[in-house]
Order: structure tokens, then C-alpha cells, then sequence
């Protein structure tokens, strides 16, 4: 990744919320790296293994998953009522990037 941003290298691949969190627990600033496309190219589902009778970790996931999901609805109405382009979703956009980029590098 460190390439990539210096220019080193075209471009580094990865799935992109390993990026952004990479991106942040490097310290980069957003204006230092977009990802392309800024949407996924397919949505899979993904499924995991946890250790048995882990509840800590168990809640974790389901704390991230409710964040995420929390987000993304106010994003599908700020998108109905403000429409795609308006900056005030493309804050909340951004701040849902950064904000699950944060909530998955505490719990690393």
C-alpha cells in the first residue's frame, strides 16, 4: 500500500474495507488514496468461523453488523431525500468508511 500512495507502484488490490482499514492504520488522510470503484465490483456473502463459546468475539461482529447496517439505512434516506450527489451524503459516506475502518481496527 505504501507504494501505491508514493507512486511506487500503479495500484495495489485488496477488498476494500481491507484497504481502508490498512489505510487508516497507516495514519493516511482520504486525500492521500481513493479506492476504485468506490462501490464493491459484487456483493458475496461471506460467512466465518469463531471459536467455540467466544461471546466477546461473537459480539463484536454482531456490534459491527449493526453499525454498518444502522449507517447504511441513514445513507439510503439522506440519498432519497437530498439525492446521491448532495455533499451532506457524501460526508456521511465518507464518515461511514472511516467510522467502520476505526470499529474494525479496535478489534484487531
Amino acid at each position: 500500500m505504501k507504494d501505491a500512495v508514493a507512486g511506487t507502484i500503479d495500484a495495489f488490490a485488496s477488498d476494500g474495507i481491507l484497504l481502508v482499514g490498512e489505510a487508516f492504520r497507516k495514519g493516511l488522510k482520504e486525500t492521500q488514496y481513493s479506492i476504485e470503484p468506490n462501490r464493491p465490483l459484487t456483493c458475496i456473502s461471506y460467512s466465518m468461523i469463531l471459536p467455540a463459546n467466544d461471546s466477546e468475539w461473537e459480539k463484536t461482529v454482531n456490534e459491527y453488523i449493526r453499525v454498518k447496517l444502522s449507517i447504511s439505512q441513514i445513507t439510503d434516506i439522506l440519498t432519497k431525500l437530498a439525492g446521491a450527489t448532495s455533499p451532506l451524503l457524501i460526508n456521511v459516506v465518507g464518515y461511514r468508511t472511516h467510522l467502520i475502518a476505526i470499529y474494525l481496527y479496535s478489534y484487531s
